[in-house]
């Protein structure tokens, strides 16, 4: 059996009993495995970010979706938080959000001090290589544009 490592966990709502199931389940995980920080607001979620370095942020889907997607994308899109996974808790599998930008979802009724701990390692390898696709996407774009405009200064 492999040897876990310890990860802080930051878990944001707006509904601190939703929140305090969610610990609750926690716990029953490892001792002192996953140490978990609550916050109740998107706007505080940069500082607690400094001050924690959490190795997953887990979003739920009671708060503003528009205000997720918001805050997401600024923090995928910041060279210090970019390789923080962040997985949305859904409240129920009949919504769907497919343009959130989140790295992993997970269902509030089934979520488990394990299920976070696969939801932090899968959602890392999954910002490593959707970091390492954008930046191959970048590179054989501009490949293209350069052999564009030489063929263009060829036949023009």
């Amino acid at each position: 059996m492999e040897k876990l490592e310890r990860m802080n966990i930051l878990l944001v709502g707006n509904n601190p009993i939703e929140l305090s199931t969610v610990d609750n389940s926690i716990e029953g995980f490892g001792r002192g495995l996953l140490k978990t920080t609550f916050i109740f607001d998107l706007k505080s979620i940069t500082q607690s970010i400094k001050r924690l370095n959490p190795a997953g942020i887990f979003i739920d889907d009671n708060l503003n979706i528009k205000e997720i997607k918001k805050t997401i994308f600024k923090l995928h899109r910041n060279k210090n938080t970019s390789h923080i996974p962040v997985t949305l808790i859904k409240s129920s599998n009949f919504t769907s959000y497919p343009n959130l930008g989140a790295d992993d979802f997970i269902l509030n009724t089934n979520i488990s001090g394990k299920g976070i701990y696969k939801s932090v390692a899968n959602g890392a390898k999954f910002r490593k290589s959707s970091i390492f696709l954008k930046k191959a996407y970048r590179k054989q774009q501009g490949k293209f544009a350069k052999l564009q405009t030489s063929l263009s200064m060829l036949f023009y």
